[in-house]
């Protein structure tokens, strides 16, 4: 299950929805539980519906810290298990709160160590990190290459992180993954660390952790120790680079980590919602540094994949799900993959909280809740032809020209493609956009963007930044 998406970030206070318990609580008042009680009875309740391996990896280690204006505060071990928890099972939680409280409560979930001594504990806020140098990095144990399921969308970057965990440094250095919330890059960068975190120094890390990092030892004076776990390791996971400070401290810093790991041949990946070339807050310095190996894109998977991907996570959690309610969720929910499985997550939570099969009804009514139908706005033809000319540098009247000079022809064939794929205008519609070109003209333009799709990161990358200059229009 993927962690959540929205970078797309959760809602600090959730609360769980209020029913006729409420109502009976009020007439008859009682002393309160303390919360630690609560939390107890609220974890006897999920560990009827939640699969027990499930219910050991996310709950076991949470615990009730206290009651902090009117809202439950429970304690998680991570920023990734808290946000798992949020994304995948806060409609299981809200329900079993609900029950045991019999009134609407609000809770947060923080990151939350315990002390042995039962002195009060400090809860970490979300970024801080408290892995010691060349500690096994904490990652998800279900995000390995094994649960990655491989599609159109994402087979060149997955074929590319293999390599990295099979034989770094002799892969691409750096490896630089990008594409949008929720498509698998993170689940990449832990898949590559589950296989060689046992053999080899591997560091995963945020680039939000990075940076608070990197200011917290410049306050307590501690440079010597940050610089030597960053820079005395084999291979360097960075997660979300978009995310580092653009402060020229912390930018000069993680410079000359890069440079220092790359001199002495050590493995370093780094992903990013974005290109190289789009991360503009970041020095020009950096940005060539991130292109030096490989770069590849995750785009959204199609049908075929996330269905598999549904099919996968089904047989994972042990989920008798009829198809036809897969091919609904696959339907409903097309973005990221992070939310394809929270929609099943919470399709499944809702079955067995009313002790019912799951069938499409039921799906339907979980899904309305979450989803809306998918988006039909299609974009006009001239918003295309804009953001092919402002990726390629080609300008539109050169688009719709007769010039053939390569450069060219390849933007001209980029705007065929996405004006038949996205704006769905016929073959012959696209000859009259394109300054009059015949029907076969633009069919086999089509069709060389299509063939190319399969064996061209340029392309694929091309398009994806063409996509995201319409969506920003």
């Amino acid at each position: 299950m993927d962690a959540p998406g929205n970078d797309d970030r959760n809602p600090r206070h959730m609360s769980a929805a209020p029913d006729d318990a409420s109502d009976r609580a009020a007439e008859h008042p009682s002393p309160a539980p303390a919360p630690s009680e609560i939390w107890r009875r609220v974890l006897d309740r999920l560990r009827r519906v939640v699969p027990a391996p499930s219910f050991d990896t996310w709950f076991a280690d949470t615990h009730a810290i206290g009651m902090q204006g009117g809202v439950l505060q429970i304690g998680v071990v991570s920023d990734f298990a808290r946000e798992a928890l949020t994304a995948q099972y806060y409609p299981a939680i809200s329900e079993a709160l609900t029950s045991v409280v019999g009134r609407r409560q609000e809770f947060e979930l923080l990151v939350h160590r315990q002390q042995e001594t039962g002195a009060p504990a400090q809860a970490m806020p979300p970024s801080q990190s408290v892995t010691a140098p060349h500690a096994r990095p904490v990652l998800a144990p279900h995000y390995t290459f094994a649960n990655f399921v491989v599609g159109r969308s994402n087979r060149l970057a997955h074929a590319a992180a293999v390599a990295v965990s099979e034989q770094p440094s002799q892969s691409p250095n750096p490896l630089f993954i990008y594409g949008g919330v929720g498509l698998g890059k993170t689940h990449l960068l832990h898949a590559i660390a589950h296989v060689t975190g046992p053999r080899l120094r591997t560091i995963y890390v945020s680039a939000e952790t990075y940076t608070n990092e990197f200011v917290t030892a410049l306050r307590e004076h501690s440079m010597e120790q940050f610089r030597e776990k960053y820079r005395n390791v084999d291979i360097l996971l960075i997660d979300d680079i978009q995310f580092i400070s653009r402060g020229e401290q912390t930018q000069e810093e993680f410079f000359h980590t890069f440079d220092a790991l790359y001199t002495r041949n050590k493995q370093i990946v780094i992903n990013s919602d974005v290109s190289p070339k789009l991360l503009t807050l970041l020095e020009e310095r950096l940005r060539s540094r991130f292109e030096w190996g490989l770069t590849v894109d995750i785009s959204a998977p199609d049908v075929e994949t996330r269905l598999a991907i549904l099919r996968s996570k089904a047989e994972r959690d042990e989920l008798r799900v009829p198809e036809e309610v897969l091919l609904l969720i696959a339907h409903r929910v097309q973005d990221n993959i992070r939310q394809l499985e929270g929609a099943l997550n919470r399709i499944a939570a809702l079955a067995r909280l009313q002790r019912e099969p799951i069938t499409r009804e039921l799906a339907v009514d979980a899904l309305n809740a979450i989803t809306s139908t998918p988006r039909t706005a299609v974009p006009m033809p001239s918003v295309i032809l804009d953001a092919v000319a402002q990726v390629t540098n080609i300008p539109v009247d050169a688009l719709t020209s007769k010039r053939r000079e390569k450069q060219v022809a390849y933007a001209r064939h980029l705007a065929m493609y996405l004006l038949r794929d996205v704006a769905h205008q016929s073959y012959a519609q696209i000859g009259r956009i394109l300054g009059g070109r015949d029907h076969t003209t633009v069919l086999h333009g089509f069709r060389r963007i299509d063939r190319l799709l399969e064996t061209d990161p340029d392309v694929r990358r091309d398009l994806t930044e063409i996509r995201a200059a319409m969506a920003a229009r």
